[in-house]
């Protein structure tokens, strides 16, 4: 039977209801990539104690024909750095030996992974390809199984969209083909911001605040000297910004704080409301890179942040005559 993932919780209640003692439940997926460690292996997440068992499994050359048609295999990059489970994947069983009201096992069996995928990276930095997963990551769907003292075990099946294969095709945007044709430099707070969302999309919220932290320095430090041209020489920012873009003073509250009060934006009705709105970027991010105990961030917060850093470029660029 297929089931969401509160179907989960609701089966097990309604049997602990009839007296059955959960033991034990199993959620098996699997990831489009493989690793070089095998299970079982022991994981803490959110306070929760799961185990995980990991199975890697390379596809033969005819299974590889039959899922990935005339792909041919060049050597052993394309087998080690392939992340569509054309080639291989991961099988990961992840074990709950305790029952809770407040558990939701999808997410937790997903933030246990990504607990385990954050650790691997540390020891395998060759292999990039390796990032955090997420829903639409898994092939297959998701296999559970819940075991009762007294009862047979019940099972089930989640499906979920999966990974698509892309069926539009499109040029080369006409923006795109003319910064690839120039030797113009591009303005890096763009990749930065492009990296911030990567990271939200994967959900690794803390990454996602500390690169939104770099798009927004990157892009006040380029922006600036748009915006203040018709009123400061170029000589005059230079010397401003060295008073608190150095070493041993660095605020990049002062220069936004002078920046918007010298040409405001113009639905910005106070300072206040603009750095109270970045300021838990910065400061989440320096919790964050300083080593401090990072607060948890939240989904809600993550996404936020980005609007707000989005709607500030946006509203910034279009006040700006360029």
């Amino acid at each position: 039977m297929t089931v969401n993932k509160l179907d989960i919780y609701t089966m097990i209640s309604k049997l602990m209801e009839d007296y059955d003692q959960f033991e034990s439940l199993y959620i098996t997926f699997k990831i489009p990539f493989s690793l070089k460690w095998i299970g079982p292996v022991d994981v803490k997440v959110n306070n929760v104690d799961v185990k995980i068992n990991l199975n890697n499994h390379f596809k033969s050359e005819e299974e590889q024909r039959k899922t990935s048609g005339e792909y041919i295999i060049a050597g052993n990059a394309e087998l080690i750095r392939e992340r569509h489970g054309l080639l291989s994947y991961t099988e990961l069983s992840v074990t709950f030996n305790t029952f809770n009201s407040d558990y939701d096992y999808v997410e937790l069996s997903i933030a246990s992974i990504n607990k385990l995928l954050d650790v691997y990276k540390i020891y395998n930095p060759e292999e990039y390809h390796i990032q955090n997963i997420k829903k639409d990551d898994l092939l297959d769907g998701i296999q559970y199984s819940c075991l009762f003292q007294n009862r047979r075990p019940i099972s089930g099946f989640l499906s979920f969209r999966g990974i698509t294969s892309r069926t539009e095709r499109i040029q080369v945007p006409k923006k795109a083909s003319d910064y690839l044709s120039s030797n113009k430099s591009y303005s890096y707070w763009k990749l930065a911001l492009a990296n911030a969302k990567s990271r939200f999309y994967l959900e690794d919220y803390p990454m996602t605040i500390v690169e939104a932290n770099i798009a927004l320095e990157s892009f006040i430090y380029e922006h600036i000297y748009e915006r203040l041209k018709t009123r400061w020489r170029k000589k005059d920012i230079d010397n401003f910004l060295c008073k608190f873009n150095g070493k041993r003073h660095p605020s990049i509250h002062r220069v936004i704080k002078k920046m918007y009060i010298e040409v405001p934006l113009p639905n910005m009705k106070s300072y206040k409301m603009l750095d109270k709105q970045i300021n838990k970027i910065t400061e989440y991010r320096n919790h964050i890179v300083h080593g401090n105990r990072p607060p948890l961030i939240s989904k809600e917060y993550a996404k936020e942040a980005l609007d707000t850093l989005e709607h500030l470029i946006e509203e910034s660029i279009s006040s700006c005559v360029y």
